[in-house]
């Protein structure tokens, strides 16, 4: 679990718009929600993410405060990082201390969205 003062990177959390576009296609692009600090680490280890690094996807785990504003995200959000502008989407997201103080994003980058 990250420490307050290992949350140094700036990240946006994005969710698509709901648009029709009036050929039956109801998502739009993605816009901003919010905006908070956060640790990005790549996830090491096993084999299934050694093979997925060989296809060029990157599997990170990202960390960051736990906040109302985060209440409905979801595997149909993303999250760009905003110094190095890479996208991450969203795979799974746990509750690591069961308080709701952080959460623990699993994303991979390298994937077309």
């Amino acid at each position: 679990m990250a420490a307050i003062g290992s949350l140094r990177e700036r990240v946006a959390f994005e969710a698509r718009a709901i648009a029709d576009d009036g050929y039956g296609n109801v998502q739009g692009e993605f816009t901003e929600v919010y905006r908070c600090w956060a640790e990005i680490k790549p996830k090491l280890g096993s084999e299934t993410v050694l093979a997925a690094r060989l296809s060029g996807v990157q599997p990170m785990l990202i960390t960051v405060r736990a906040c109302r504003a985060l209440n409905d995200i979801g595997a149909d959000w993303r999250i760009r990082d905003l110094r190095k502008d890479v996208i991450f989407d969203i795979k799974a997201i746990s509750n690591p201390d069961m308080k709701r103080q952080f959460l623990e994003i699993f994303a991979v980058s390298g994937v077309a969205t």
